[in-house]
């Protein structure tokens, strides 16, 4: 039937890619048809064969990848390009997080995204989801780190979700996308070369090394890739992680994440600064900070809730401000267009500065600003 429906959807719609939905969820002896008048009756072997002949004729036939639901997926690694990265057989929540089968097998094959979606990260054990939704999020994108997955760009939140009060509509997106896209065109692109965990004295243990010592429950692994990115990740709901990597002094809270470039043009934090939680993703495309409600310095300017400051021509910027007060760049602007929807320029303002810093106030009007330097 994928022979002769594949085709006729192509030639009407013109797919580049597809979402083989289901497939991927089941495990291949969940469809064994034991009618022996099948060929292959009794044998989870032709229920697999067929999935694969029908993700490999539909790639095929569209020149382009196809993905699925997970999270049986690993039977299916390279039949399907990506699927959604969920687990719910393993105890992701509260479990060591192993991800050698996931890098050294799966990652080469496939790009897998997310931990699937956020509530799969934390189905298997009820209870085990922080009540603080921003902390559930730091482990969702810790978690998808230390994988070595792509981003799950979360959805805007819907009525079962409104009682975070905490988390505005829309900050979700931002966060899921700038915080992982950056370093994500990085390692999986690449191979892990080496995986370590650390362990509670510090030190960079092998996998073996750490199973034997019982460090492996800290959740806590550090990843280097052939193109020299490296991820630490500390995956542990309750223990924070202390190390040093390349050099360099990594301490990190339950939830947080540290990773770098091999060029060291991307980086990517979450942390703690002087008590609260804060984060940025600073490449060459973009820089991400947000001070999660405390006005607070880091990497390429100081803000209270979220700015993304993007190249927009020569000597200027555009800047997004989301659930920010107050924005301080470190440098004096000489102009300053207020843009709306369409980015289409609303009005002109005169920059504003402090001890050489352009300080910007966000209207409710304004989608984002052009800074001209």
């Amino acid at each position: 039937m994928c022979e002769k429906i594949a085709p006729e959807v192509q030639r009407k719609f013109r797919f580049n890619c597809g979402y083989c939905d289901v497939h991927t969820n089941m495990r291949p002896w969940d469809a064994t048809d034991y009618d022996h008048r099948v060929p292959g009756a009794g044998t989870f072997a032709a229920g697999f064969y067929a999935w694969g002949e029908i993700m490999l004729l539909q790639k095929k036939i569209w020149n382009g990848p196809v993905y699925s639901e997970g999270p049986a997926h690993w039977f299916y690694s390279g039949l399907t390009d990506g699927n959604y990265a969920q687990d719910r057989v393993y105890d992701l929540a509260s479990g060591p997080w192993l991800v050698d089968f996931d890098l050294l097998r799966m990652h080469p094959l496939e790009c897998n995204f997310g931990m699937g979606m956020i509530d799969a990260h934390f189905y298997n054990t009820p209870g085990t989801k922080p009540a603080d939704r921003r902390i559930a999020l730091d482990r969702f994108f810790a978690a998808t780190v230390a994988f070595g997955h792509p981003g799950y760009l979360l959805p805007e939140r819907h009525a079962a979700q409104r009682h975070y009060e905490n988390v505005a509509v829309g900050e979700e997106e931002f966060r899921s996308y700038y915080l992982i896209q950056a370093i994500a065109t990085k390692y999986t692109q690449v191979l892990a070369m080496s995986i370590s965990y650390v362990s509670r004295d510090g030190r960079l243990l092998s996998t073996e090394e750490a199973l034997l010592s019982e460090n492996c429950d800290l959740m806590q692994p550090v990843v280097r890739y052939s193109d020299g990115t490296v991820t630490v990740v500390n995956g542990s709901p309750k223990s924070g992680l202390s190390c040093e990597v390349n050099g360099e002094k990594i301490v990190l809270p339950p939830g947080g994440l540290y990773a770098v470039s091999g060029d060291g043009k991307v980086r990517v934090w979450i942390g703690e600064i002087d008590g609260h939680r804060a984060e940025y993703a600073v490449s060459p495309d973009y820089s991400y900070v947000n001070g999660r409600g405390v006005f607070t310095w880091l990497p390429g300017c100081a803000t209270d809730g979220i700015c993304v400051r993007r190249p927009s021509g020569t000597g200027a910027e555009e800047v997004i401000p989301f659930g920010a007060k107050r924005i301080m760049l470190p440098y004096e602007a000489g102009k300053i267009e207020v843009l709306g929807e369409d980015c289409s320029v609303m009005r002109i303002e005169s920059p504003y500065t402090e001890n050489g810093c352009t300080v910007i106030k966000p209207s409710v009007d304004a989608v984002s600003y052009r800074i001209i330097r």
